[in-house]
């Protein structure tokens, strides 16, 4: 009985570490939906985050928060948050 367990249990464990990152009902967990904002006002902005491609998702999500609260998805391919984008890796030393 222990065998028995012991294989049931590995194969658990198998069937749960290849899952993991998939959706419950095969659709994707992105953050954003749609294409996203073209532009926002960078004075209003507190926070800029970027969400790279994953198992969990197949795009790249940009998320700007703004000094009232509220979370705006912006569009990555549009020339202002590609500008952004730029701006901010080569502030913070990623590119040089």
């Amino acid at each position: 009985m222990g065998k028995a367990f012991l294989a049931i249990f590995c194969s658990l464990l198998l069937i749960l570490t290849c899952a993991q990152g998939l959706s419950i009902f095969g659709s994707q967990r992105c953050r954003c939906n749609g294409r996203g904002a073209n532009a926002v006002i960078v004075k209003s902005m507190a926070r800029l985050e970027i969400f790279p491609i994953s198992a969990s998702c197949d795009k790249l999500d940009i998320i700007a928060t703004m000094k009232s609260g509220t979370q705006i998805c912006l569009n990555p391919y549009s020339k202002m948050v590609k500008a952004m984008i730029a701006n901010v890796t080569k502030k913070k030393g990623y590119v040089k």
